[in-house]
């Protein structure tokens, strides 16, 4: 169970974009995002807002089983049109602001399936002036994805998830609700005020059943007295060493050529130090790197014990001074830092999964491959700064999320929060365990029988061994689009390997053409469709758009295009050229006829727009 300070919020779509039933989906599905969450006034608060011609709103609520019912009590309304900037500024303002925490994360989770009637930029203004994150889940064709995609980048923390339809909502969950654990803060539960123990009399210790939030005590040393005759209310208090994990290994690779420029690869530093500074060194075992890279890669530290050396890691991190260099050879760095971290020896236990954190301005100057996808144990996450970078430079080798990107390095200390809540979460994951059994339908039943037989063959409940798979491991499922990702706790990601279209951007054809979709097994691409031509003007353009002049001298034949599939089933595309008709007032060259051979028929067209048809 996730254990997190958070107001979270969710916006249903009450629209008729959405059928009874896809809205009955809906609601189910946010009945199993919050099952995950532990709620209280210290950690999760939870409400949901229904909109379409007007906003149906609810406070806070701090008990699961109120907002449960709240939930269940929501009606279908099916109205004209989805007026969603209307439910953001009321969130924001009737219920953040009023109701307002210093330490919690405020995240929007918004379920749409239609566009806003009017323009979304007033929406954006208040998510960046009000500090909401929003997890965008679109549902089906109807949305407005230039709105969603508006919305999206008013935060670098906002995301969003495109679905054919509310069939793939169960699907998608795990994926939702773990990124979703990483946005909160750390509870700030107050402990309780100190007993004062009486003389000759052990204090009794009640268990603490959070798993995020503990209190440890140390029983009073007594005299030591035979176990068969405990002195009369003396209870007997039964002493565990405590259990401290693996280290985690966090690799910090920063940028420092030339185009960075020391300025800026200082702002990388203090955002460095504000990560490390808001990492509690009391209940995390981590190890911290920190490599500078250009033309060369240089480690300035080197696996620093955060616990024990975080007062001189901070000072050797201000005494970083800026390289320099001509090139930005990220893909060395990205290299160099996953080979050291194979060769450190494994841990007595699971192994813990290894972060890298990658801050760059400029995409890389030499080759970059992607991580091993067997190697699941260290995890990239590239940070883009500035507008030279872009996302595709840096998703090749991003894993297991997309890169993270800010607009300048000013924007550096909004994603403090982000990493030190991916950092705390790897260290003590806040996964939930195997989600309950779903009814299977006909849409759900492939993925949800892997996902649930996976699970149970290796509880330890059913019998399984422990470790076999191991956490962190991923393997791929014969279709090919989809891959079984295995957390430390025990809980089983199916993760959709499939690519949608609709996400992609279609390029912008050189030729002028409209691309085309072509299908693939595991979704699909688009292609910019190949043209050649032939004309006495710009005689031949290539399949590239390049010209090209025929040659003046004599008379010559061309071949654009072939296409070789046996004696009798080839293509063959040829060019003739000759003296042009008006040759007094054109002294040129000019193509005189066009040869096209489909197997074994011929058609010769002729500039005299005369067709003649050859039987081989």
């Amino acid at each position: 169970m996730c254990d997190r300070a958070m107001d979270l919020a969710f916006l249903l779509d009450g629209s008729q974009a959405l059928t009874e039933d896809e809205f009955l989906a809906s609601k189910e599905f946010i009945f199993r995002v919050v099952e995950r969450f532990r709620m209280g006034s210290a950690h999760t608060r939870a409400t949901v807002l229904l909109y379409h011609s007007g906003v149906k709103t609810y406070d806070l609520q701090v008990q699961k089983r109120l907002f449960k019912k709240i939930l269940h009590d929501l009606h279908y309304t099916g109205g004209h049109a989805g007026f969603l900037d209307e439910a953001v500024k009321y969130l924001a303002i009737n219920i953040y602001d009023k109701n307002k925490r210093e330490h919690a994360g405020r995240v929007a989770i918004i379920l749409t399936a239609s566009g806003n009637p009017r323009p979304v930029r007033a929406i954006v203004k208040m998510l960046r002036k009000k500090a909401i994150t929003t997890l965008t889940v679109a549902l089906g064709p109807g949305v407005n994805m230039g709105q969603i995609n508006d919305i999206t980048k008013a935060n670098p923390n906002n995301r969003v998830y495109v679905l054919s339809s509310t069939g793939e909502l169960p699907d998608r969950l795990l994926e939702v609700t773990d990124y979703l654990c990483t946005l909160g803060m750390e509870p700030e539960v107050p402990k309780p005020p100190g007993l004062k123990p009486t003389p000759g009399r052990a204090r009794k210790v009640s268990p603490i059943t959070s798993p995020a939030t503990y209190v440890e005590t140390k029983p009073r040393l007594l005299p030591s007295t035979p176990a068969s005759t405990p002195p009369s209310g003396l209870s007997l208090v039964t002493t565990v060493p405590p259990y401290h994990p693996p280290a985690t290994d966090v690799t910090f690779i920063i940028e420092g050529s030339d185009a960075v420029g020391e300025a800026n690869f200082t702002k990388s530093l203090i955002f460095v130090e504000e990560v490390i500074s808001q990492l509690t060194e009391e209940e995390e075992f981590i190890r911290i790197t920190v490599i500078q890279y250009s033309v060369t890669v240089t480690v300035e530290i080197n696996r620093w014990e955060l616990r024990q050396q975080k007062d001189h890691l901070l000072q050797r991190l201000r005494e970083i001074r800026w390289r320099g260099g001509s090139k930005t050879n990220t893909g060395e760095a990205v290299t160099m830092t996953l080979q050291e971290m194979t060769t450190i020896p494994p841990p007595h236990g699971p192994t813990p999964p290894r972060l890298v954190f990658l801050v760059t301005e400029n995409p890389p100057t030499d080759t970059v491959t992607r991580p091993p996808t067997t190697s699941t144990q260290t995890q990239v996450y590239p940070i883009g700064v500035g507008p030279k970078v872009h996302e595709t430079d840096l998703v090749q080798f991003s894993h297991p999320q997309r890169p993270l990107m800010v607009e300048d390095y000013n924007h550096l200390t909004s994603l403090v929060h982000r990493v030190v809540n991916i950092t705390q979460t790897t260290v003590r994951p806040r996964y939930p365990t195997l989600p309950p059994l779903i009814i299977p339908t006909h849409s759900t039943l492939p993925l949800t029988a892997v996902r649930f037989a996976v699970q149970a063959s290796i509880s330890s409940v059913s019998g399984g061994r422990v470790g076999v798979p191991k956490p962190g491991e991923t393997w791929l499922l014969d279709d090919g689009c989809h891959s079984l990702l295995c957390h430390p706790s025990g809980a089983v990601t199916v993760q959709n390997h499939k690519i949608s279209c609709d996400r992609l951007e279609p390029p912008a054809c050189r030729n002028n053409m409209p691309p085309v979709r072509v299908e693939e097994d595991c979704g699909c691409r688009w292609e910019c469709p190949c043209m050649c031509m032939g004309s006495s003007t710009n005689h031949v353009v290539r399949f590239d758009g390049l010209p090209l002049r025929l040659d003046r001298e004599g008379l010559c034949s061309y071949t654009l295009l072939m296409v070789s599939k046996g004696n009798r089933e080839g293509s063959e595309v040829k060019l003739h050229t000759g003296p042009c008709q008006d040759s007094a007032k054109y002294s040129q060259i000019c193509m005189t006829a066009m040869e096209v051979t489909h197997g074994p028929y011929t058609l010769l067209l002729k500039d005299d727009i005369t067709v003649i048809r050859i039987c081989v």
